[in-house]
């Protein structure tokens, strides 16, 4: 909510946070998608790391996005 308010306010430190938020969606989603491929090969897996990987590989779409539109936006200042 602080990055949304602080792009909302047009404020740099809203900008810096709604880049560092996306840089750690980006890494959940690897984060989860590795942790997946490793378990996977072991057969232990569970229903929550299924759903974190569902969920991580989102994140980490939206968050490539979000980085691309700001990159874009800064780029423009």
């Amino acid at each position: 909510m602080t990055a949304f308010l602080g792009i909302a306010l047009d404020m740099l430190f809203g900008y810096i946070m709604g880049i560092i938020v996306a840089l750690f969606a980006i890494g959940n989603g690897g984060v989860h998608t590795f942790g997946y491929l490793k378990l996977r090969e072991k057969k232990k897996m569970k229903g929550t790391l299924a759903a974190g990987f569902c969920s991580g590989m989102l994140l980490a779409i939206l968050g490539i996005v979000v980085l691309i539109l700001l990159s874009l936006y800064l780029s423009k200042m």
